[in-house]
């Protein structure tokens, strides 16, 4: 209990892997000094999971990601990506989605930027999608391509993007592809300066984690 700022922090003192929340009540507790009471209090917790949301929904040559996603009819499939942000479809499947063609995938969650606390690193994202690819790192869309049509191998495929992010702190990912017809592919990669000598693979259980409420 900070007397400055009257506020009262409750942090769990270990992992609590079972549950995706809880809520932890306090009732009549009083203070230091006997002076004051604080008859009730109620603290909700989310208990972060592993990995990325996933959710594919039908497109329908419609290449708009937020109109096309917000009609809750057109959702196919959910789930929890845990691997590596790398696929290569073909032209089956899109991952659980039953469809091969027009079809979209929505990847959402944090990571926590790797490195020293409050370090300030260059960060390079690539991405290599079979159609479509929209990357989203906080507020900044940093990659937009979503009406592209083109495979993996062709050299517009890869869009690529730098933005600085502080080591320890917490940042919003959501990632998107699409899928006109043909082959279908999704690749997601960064490079950290100081960290990494070469583009690797984003992991979903590694660099990823999510809320599942």
């Amino acid at each position: 209990y900070d007397n400055t700022t009257q506020i009262l922090s409750i942090q769990p003192s270990y992992q609590v892997n079972k549950i995706s929340s809880y809520t932890l009540t306090l009732q009549n507790v009083k203070t230091a000094d006997n002076q004051s009471l604080i008859t009730s209090f109620t603290h909700d917790y989310k208990v972060p999971q592993a990995g990325l949301l996933y959710k594919t929904w039908a497109c329908d040559e419609v290449y708009d990601p937020w109109n096309c996603s917000q009609n809750p009819t057109n959702y196919i499939s959910n789930g929890v990506w845990l691997d590596d942000l790398s696929r290569n479809w073909g032209e089956g499947n899109v991952h659980t989605s039953g469809r091969a063609d027009y079809v979209a995938l929505r990847l959402e969650g944090y990571f926590t930027m790797p490195g020293n606390t409050g370090q300030n690193y260059t960060v390079h994202f690539e991405n290599n999608d079979d159609d479509g690819s929209i990357l989203k790192i906080g507020e900044s869309t940093l990659i937009y391509d979503w009406s592209g049509i083109h495979g993996v191998d062709d050299p517009n495929s890869k869009k690529n993007a730098t933005k600085n992010l502080f080591g320890g702190e917490t940042y919003s990912f959501e990632r998107l592809m699409n899928e006109r017809d043909g082959g279908a592919a999704f690749n997601q990669k960064w490079k950290i300066d100081g960290i990494h000598s070469d583009y690797v693979f984003m992991n979903g259980q590694n660099d990823f984690f999510h809320y599942s409420n």
